[in-house]
């Protein structure tokens, strides 16, 4: 089973989004605070995260680069999520997709099937 964490500050939302990622067949955890999950991601490594761009700290792009930054995390497939425009990444902060939200669940679900392929 592929896991799959969620961070987003608006936990409604990434509760939410775990309870319909766990209806596709996923282990989908959902995380306020981008420094706990990344602390959290140490000791149980996920397939791919879930990103909110617009986070009061750290920020979704912060989140990126933090991940980025650490050997045993830096593999792991990023989509970031926003209901803004989709962010420039810097130099160092790199995601592999993006989605808008409202988004679609068949877009969103077909997106994490290619990243996890």
């Amino acid at each position: 089973m592929k896991h799959i964490i969620i961070i987003d500050d608006e936990i409604d939302i990434g509760e939410s989004l775990a309870t319909v990622l766990e209806s596709e067949g996923f282990l989908a955890e959902a995380f306020s605070n981008g420094f706990k999950a990344i602390e959290y991601m140490k000791s149980r490594r996920p397939d791919l995260l879930l990103v909110d761009v617009m986070m009061p700290k750290p920020k979704g792009v912060e989140v990126v680069r933090l991940v980025k930054e650490d050997p045993n995390l830096k593999t792991i497939p990023i989509m970031m999520m926003s209901a803004s425009k989709e962010p420039t990444p810097l130099t160092e902060d790199k995601w592999d997709a993006f989605v808008r939200k409202p988004f679609e669940m068949d877009e969103l679900i077909s997106t994490i099937d290619r990243l996890l392929t």
